[in-house]
């Protein structure tokens, strides 16, 4: 018995050393001698699938990298488009550290395609930086991306692929470029979508040669006073200095003179409104600090002239405390350049409005069921007993009423509540000015200010030729 025991032990120990594919046979073998034919066949036919797939796990294996040397390149301008609520902004981080960013995914995308070969070899530029949670529907990039042309053509110059007028075009008989969309769109996540490209020159950069940049902010007008709003957003069109409408970087940025081209409001839909800005650049919360001040004129807690002197930095130096308007309805919607416009193929057009197409369905349906919801909720009663308790004072209004009625005695309490809690801006604690804040710079961040400054006197002459040169491009 204890012999059987050992020689037992040491079976169980051999068959732990097998792979699948032998113990599939021992046991095919184990079911042939106690005349389980059927199971025995069925084994082998599973042995010889696993001895397939390990066949080709091997050919994967000994596949050889992809030779990116072998083929031209080409520098292109690519529209971009995502939405924005699950990234944390555009740009990828420095120590990425798990944070999912818009162009953490475009590089691997761009990777997993073959496209380049990292990023700091692609002569990788943005038009716009995008915060967390705000999207965008026409973001541009520059990039240099492997061409279809081969290296050794005799078309390719120092391993360039000619320019192209557009992107359909044949780069010689018979050869046409990459559809780097449709490559990039079959790997990036639904949220962000490749629109179109074109070839650009090698100096083309997306962040110097773009003329113009809008942004959209979207909004529900139900509760603001349109006109008004429109008088303050005609005020910020001009040169300006908007270190009271934005978040101050003093360790990057000294000059807080920007042009807004164009500013106005207009319907998106039947219930829904947008702010339209336009202007060559923008600063760090910009567009969310107008967004904000806007509200509270139509809301008729500001006047429209609170804009002219938000603008007037002599005499409101410092910021005035308020909150920026919230990042999600914040839409980078165009990016401008004065020569360079994009060029999608019917092929990738259509794809993406079949995309869209089933989103706003999905999102139409979901709109539909809150509706339902509010509706239901108005042929709901409640007493009048228990409205006056919430609201702390008596109303002539029946016993019982219906929620809709109801529900206006509790928004004119709320907008009551509102405006007497509402502290005008002008009047409120303002925060530090541009030389407090230069003033309360740690070490480091002051050697970088100084670092920074010295090298814009430096190069001041230089700068001006190389924004003109670059615009040149775009």
């Amino acid at each position: 018995t204890r012999r059987r025991a050992m020689d037992a032990d040491a079976a169980l120990a051999a068959l732990g050393e097998l792979e699948k594919e032998g113990l599939l046979e021992v046991c095919g073998e184990v079911m042939k001698a106690t005349g389980a034919a059927p199971f025995a066949a069925a084994l082998a036919g599973e042995r010889r699938r696993e001895q397939g797939r390990r066949g080709r796990r091997q050919r994967r294996e000994k596949k050889k990298p992809f030779d990116m040397s072998r083929w031209a390149s080409r520098d292109v301008a690519l529209w971009v488009s995502y939405e924005g609520e699950r990234y944390s902004g555009l740009a990828e981080q420095r120590d990425g550290g798990g944070v999912e960013t818009v162009e953490k995914v475009l590089f691997e995308a761009l990777l997993k395609c073959c496209l380049i070969v990292s990023r700091e070899s692609c002569r990788y530029s943005r038009c716009g930086r995008t915060d967390r949670g705000v999207s965008a529907q026409g973001q541009v990039v520059g990039l240099r991306l492997r061409s279809s042309l081969r290296r050794d053509d005799e078309l390719a110059v120092d391993g360039l692929a000619p320019r192209l007028d557009h992107p359909g075009d044949e780069i010689k008989p018979g050869v046409r470029e990459l559809s780097y969309c449709e490559l990039l769109n079959r790997v990036l996540p639904r949220d962000v979508r490749a629109i179109a490209w074109r070839s650009v020159a090698p100096e083309f950069s997306a962040r110097f040669s773009a003329g113009a940049r809008t942004y959209r902010y979207f909004f529900d007008p139900t509760a603001y006073d349109l006109e008004a709003m429109r008088d303050a957003a005609r005020r910020l069109e001009g040169e300006h200095d908007f270190r009271n409408l934005c978040k101050m970087d003093v360790a990057h940025v000294k000059n807080y003179r920007r042009v807004v081209y164009s500013a106005r409001l207009a319907p998106a839909s039947d219930r829904a409104h947008f702010f339209e800005i336009t202007g060559q650049a923008f600063l760090w919360h910009m567009v969310r600090c107008c967004v904000a001040v806007l509200f509270l004129v139509g809301r008729h807690l500001e006047r429209p002239d609170v804009v002219d002197a938000l603008l007037d930095v002599e005499a409101v130096p410092a910021r005035p405390h308020y909150v920026p308007a919230p990042e999600t309805p914040l839409v980078l919607h165009e990016c401008a350049f004065d020569t360079l416009q994009p060029a999608p193929t019917p092929d990738t057009l259509a794809k993406l409005t079949h995309h869209l197409e089933r989103d706003l369905d999905e999102a139409l349906v979901l709109a539909a069921r809150r509706r339902n919801a509010l509706e239901h909720l108005k042929t709901l009663s409640v007493r009048r007993a228990d409205l006056q308790a919430h609201l702390k004072r008596s109303l002539d209004v029946p016993p019982l009423l219906p929620w809709a009625d109801a529900l206006v005695h509790l928004r004119a309490a709320l907008r009551d509540k509102l405006g007497a809690a509402h502290r005008p801006l002008l009047e409120r604690r303002a925060g530090m000015t541009y030389d407090e804040r230069v003033d309360a710079l740690g070490p480091r961040k002051r050697e970088k200010l100084e670092a920074n400054e010295q090298k814009r006197r430096d190069s001041a002459e230089i700068d001006q030729a190389f924004h003109t040169e670059k615009r040149r491009f775009g």
